[in-house]
């Protein structure tokens, strides 16, 4: 779970520096603000390395930095300047802004240009930091600017800029978060897939457009965490919505979850995954749900779909809801098969939306789910109270 490293990621620095409490330092070592950030995000499981931190009066530029999110591809970046920094009583760091600057860089064929990033009233934990939120790495904001990949001269994928942005932090208070992805851009008629092209030719969708938005609340008090929306929108096809509340999320999790990720060079992939699944347990489902807003793409997966069977969409779904009730025996729970077959047959007389909502007589914990998935899966939408719903607003 990463909830912590994505959303758990902003405070005012005038609170945090009540929080972490004494005045404030004239100066810095620039290469204990640099170790301190390499080891914070190493508890979030992202590696960095930095050739040097310069202090250069209230800042420090860090220079020859390479970020490795997990398994992926590093980034390498030649500088990042780190603004107005200043030490407290604590041994923690306030940096008034990090600054990331644009580069553009070549590899294997690929282009990225990349418009820089901001974070503002960044918090760096430092090596004597007991709190996890502290160590997690706070910041009032963040900014992202233009993004543009491109492979062989031709653009694949852009987005206008993004940003996050959390209330402040408070040990008994609840922290909330907004983020947005900004008019993200994707050329799909650049596939190079021979069983591809002609599926997104024939659905219309050789470049598609959209935006990722979301809004959530943490209340460290009590462990809830409750994700209001998170929307994937594409536009002139569809919306996917999900929310998500949970108890659970508790302080002592979130730091066993930092201990687990510092320590994930020294485990095997199996041994991970149960400590995980082993935290996990940990958590209760109050509520959940997806949701699909239609805006045409139903309707032309649809006519494709005949048209690959020799049909029209009205037979195409004739035949669809006639199969289904067979198809879903297999649940062993005739009852939700019941619902899931009058909600599926009216969105596809008539697409325009479908929700899947998990909402239990009381809070299940995911032990409870886990087991009744390996032992009785046809109990499953009893005890997360499951339904299913179409075109409600």
């Amino acid at each position: 779970m990463t909830f912590h490293s994505r959303f758990l990621t902003g405070a005012a620095t005038a609170t945090l520096l009540v929080c972490l409490g004494g005045a404030a330092h004239a100066e810095v070592d620039g290469q204990a603000v640099v170790n301190g950030i390499i080891a914070q995000f190493k508890n979030q499981g992202v590696t960095i390395t930095v050739g040097s931190g310069e202090q250069d009066g209230a800042n420090v530029l860090a220079k020859n930095v390479t970020v490795t999110p997990g398994e992926l591809n590093p980034a390498q970046i030649e500088a990042v300047l780190l603004e107005n920094v200043i030490e407290t009583d604590s041994g923690s760091w306030v940096i008034g802004r990090v600054a990331a600057p644009s580069f553009n860089q070549s590899k294997d064929g690929v282009t990225v240009d990349f418009g820089g990033a901001a974070l503002n009233g960044y918090i760096v934990g430092g090596p004597e930091e007991t709190d996890p939120v502290m160590k997690a790495g706070l910041y009032e904001s963040a900014t992202i600017g233009p993004v543009k990949v491109s492979a062989g001269g031709v653009e694949m994928f852009s987005m206008s800029g993004g940003e996050t942005k959390m209330s402040p932090y408070s040990k008994d208070g609840t922290m909330t978060f907004t983020m947005a992805l900004n008019d993200l851009k994707g050329n799909l008629a650049a596939i190079d897939d021979p069983k591809a092209r002609p599926v997104i030719q024939a659905l219309g969708y050789e470049t598609i457009t959209g935006r990722i938005t979301g809004e959530g609340s943490w209340s460290l008090a009590d462990g809830n965490l409750s994700i209001d929306e998170i929307v994937y929108d594409v536009d002139d096809a569809a919306a996917l919505s999900i929310s998500m509340d949970l108890d659970g999320y508790t302080l002592e999790m979130l730091q066993a979850i930092q201990e687990l990720q510092a320590n994930a060079a020294n485990q095997s992939d199996e041994q991970m995954g149960l400590a995980m699944l082993g935290l996990l347990q940990q958590l209760t489902l109050n509520s959940a749900s997806i949701r699909i807003d239609d805006a045409s793409l139903t309707g032309k997966v649809l006519d494709f779909i005949a048209a690959q069977q020799g049909t029209n969409r009205a037979q195409l779904v004739a035949q669809t809801k006639g199969v289904l009730p067979f198809l879903l025996a297999q649940l062993n729970n005739p009852d939700f098969a019941a619902k899931v077959t009058a909600a599926a047959g009216q969105y596809l007389d008539e697409p325009s939306s479908i929700e899947i909502s998990a909402e239990p007589a009381s809070p299940v914990p995911f032990s409870q789910i886990m087991a009744a998935s390996m032992t009785a899966p046809q109990t499953l939408p009893q005890v997360l109270g499951a339904t299913i719903t179409a075109n409600e607003d």
